[in-house]
């Protein structure tokens, strides 16, 4: 039933691998070896030696690790100057270089500290604001924890996780070099860069750029009548850049304008063209004569005059901003002349209108890397028990991309799987992230698209990674094989991530539960012979599939082999987090399980099925509780699966 064990790791070989490295005590040689290293390669580089550098850095590498330290600030520099210089010799080197600075044993320590959460700042900048703040204040009490949260960060991202670069990481690294080459009008962001900085490496190089100064034409004087009071007292010439990008919204561009706000502050993100005028203009109304009034019924307010010149110069942009440029045209040059209380309408409808475009969801990074192609991989990871040992189950079902055929050079409304080969990987990692070992996977089907593998589960494993790679031809036909093959396939990547908590353990008085392992109820015949789980793996359904959700319950060592014991089942749905009710509470969805069971002694292998069609589309929680009646002993047990619109 468990199916293959791991041959690719013995077992002697998986412990010692995974055993933890030992906290030895760091002397203040080891310490200010460090330091003085670091300071002597940033002194190289100022030099304008930075391979010098690196190569100083690599050397001292071993010696404080030998001694149980890490330095993070080399593994910051080291991938730094890699990125900047773009030496692709030294980028397997860099990344492994940045994961073991943040391995977390010297990181409560200063200097180690306030690298680490400066990193910190620029790593979860490019999350949501509400995470990042998350993090911000949590890594001020616990650094350690903030550095294994950015190595897991990255790993994660990692487009290529088989191989020694971390594509990703050097991505972003140049994308900083870069900003700091070209916005610096201040260096207030976490990056040293001006805001144009942040959204250049959390999006890349914008689609197009509009760029300038806003400011009021004679002529544009002229045809609108503005006084010039107005001119004088509120045109403060602002600089602006407008930048467009394509793929952060459903539809359509998203834009993002900078400038000085109010003409004189810092050059910074703002949400429209309202906050390059200065305040005081709302407040100031002018007759038609120039003349001051005393209120906006007697004239117009000095914002609307400059509105209407600000919205010319953006207008080159297209957009909402030509659009508004228009709109404004209309008003002032149509034959009635605007009234004040339809130039406040307009304008408050303007900043109304940044403001909910701004907090339209949006992916929070646009790279290459993470919206290229890629495998469709469905992995999952359950803790269980054989007999009194621990271990780990991981299943892996994984498809290469599909592409519609082609009818006479129209899309057709079939589609067909392209010639492909594949190969599943799983990364064991401990508790501080470190890589202890690697292996393949155990084919299940002929295909090669559902394969299997259970390790021994030792405590200090602390993290998996289930990669699949799949070599696919560009071409009709099978596969080139051969050293006179030609290879015209690509490589399409695809990988999945995991959190393994503390393994499964069988009490004398406690009864034990597996974690969850769902998927779809088979079809007569279409199950591989060898599934070790009467399911096929899946985690993405469409809503006509029947749900089925497999555990298994460990008895107590002292109930008789083939005896039953009642535990009480219930089995719900439940709304995902990231979708919360109206009233702020996780909703529940509408499938459940109430019932009584009786398992058998040793291990009760169970499944239960459930009907999704009445669920609504998007992320849900299968949620399991178990309740031994017997000794009132309850399990909880979850599961994240995505129901997809049919």
């Amino acid at each position: 039933m468990r199916g293959p064990r791991l041959v690719a790791w013995p077992p002697h070989l998986v412990v010692l691998c995974i055993g933890l490295v030992g906290g030895s005590q760091l002397g203040i040689v080891a310490q200010d070896g460090g330091a003085d290293v670091y300071e002597r390669g940033r002194g190289y580089i100022q030099a304008g030696d930075s391979v010098v550098a690196l190569d100083l850095w690599i050397s001292a590498k071993d010696s404080l690790t030998e001694a149980g330290a890490e330095d993070p600030r080399i593994g910051r520099a080291f991938v730094e100057v890699v990125a900047a210089l773009e030496l692709a010799a030294y980028e397997d080197v860099a990344t492994r270089f940045f994961y073991w600075g943040l391995s977390g044993r010297t990181v409560a320590r200063e200097p180690y500290r306030s690298e680490v959460l400066a990193e910190g700042r620029r790593t979860f900048a490019l999350v949501d604001s509400v995470v990042a703040e998350q993090w911000a204040v949590r890594g001020e009490d616990d650094p350690v924890s903030l550095a294994l949260a950015i190595k897991r960060f990255w790993l994660e991202r990692d487009p290529s996780p088989t191989t020694m670069v971390n594509e990703r990481l050097l991505e972003h690294w140049k994308r900083i070099a870069e900003a700091r080459s070209r916005y610096r009008y201040t260096k207030r962001s976490v990056y040293g860069t001006d805001d144009r900085g942040v959204f250049f490496v959390k999006y890349g190089t914008p689609d197009r750029i509009v760029n300038g100064i806003m400011s009021v034409s004679r002529w544009e004087q002229r045809m609108i009548g503005m006084p010039q009071v107005v001119l004088d007292r509120y045109d403060k010439f602002p600089q602006f850049e407008v930048w467009r990008y394509g793929g952060l919204a459903a539809r359509g561009f998203t834009y993002f304008l900078f400038g000085n706000d109010e003409g004189s502050g810092e050059f910074r993100h703002v949400q429209g063209v309202h906050e390059l005028i200065p305040t005081g203009a709302r407040s100031f109304n002018v007759s038609g004569d120039g003349a001051q009034s005393g209120g906006g019924i007697r004239g117009r307010r000095a914002v609307h005059y400059l509105e209407w010149a600000y919205y010319q110069d953006a207008a080159r942009m297209g957009g909402p901003y030509g659009e508004r440029a228009d709109e404004l045209d209309r008003i002032w040059l149509g034959r009635a002349e605007p009234h004040d209380a339809a130039m406040r309408a307009t304008s408050f409808r303007y900043a109304d209108a940044d403001r909910r475009r701004l907090q339209v969801p949006r992916p929070p990074i646009l790279s290459a890397y993470e919206d290229s192609p890629r495998s469709v991989l469905s992995a999952q990871m359950a803790r269980i028990l054989d007999g009194d040992e621990a271990l780990v189950m991981v299943l892996a079902v994984s498809s290469p991309l599909w592409r519609p055929e082609v009818e006479d050079g129209e899309l057709a409304d079939t589609v067909e799987l392209r010639e492909h080969t594949g190969r599943h990987t799983v990364i064991a990692r401990n508790h501080k992230l470190e890589e202890v070992a690697r292996g393949d996977m155990e084919l299940i089907d002929g295909d090669g698209t559902v394969s299997q593998l259970v390790l021994r589960h030792v405590r200090s494993l602390g993290h998996l990674t289930v990669a699949v790679e799949h070599r696919v031809d560009e071409a009709d036909g099978v596969v080139a094989t051969g050293e006179e093959a030609v290879d015209t396939s690509g490589v399409l990547p695809g990988h999945s991530h995991f959190t393994v908590n503390p393994p499964l353990v069988r009490r004398g008085s406690v009864s034990e539960v597996s974690d969850l392992i769902v998927g779809i109820v088979p079809q007569p015949g279409l199950l591989p012979e060898n599934m070790p789980v009467p399911l096929l793996p899946a985690t993405r359904l469409w809503r006509e599939d029947l749900l089925r959700v497999y555990f298994e319950i460990y008895h107590q060592s002292a109930v008789r082999e083939g005896d039953t014991r009642r535990f009480d089942i219930r089995l719900q749905i439940l709304r995902r987090a990231t979708e919360p009710s109206s009233d702020g509470e996780a909703a529940a969805a509408t499938a459940a399980i109430v019932m009584a069971l009786e398992s058998v002694a040793p291990t009760g292998t169970h499944h239960l099925d459930l009907d999704l069609r009445n669920e609504k589309s998007g992320p849900l929680e299968v949620v399991l509780m178990v309740t031994d009646t017997g000794t009132g002993e309850a399990y909880v047990r979850t599961a994240p699966i995505f129901l997809l619109d049919s």
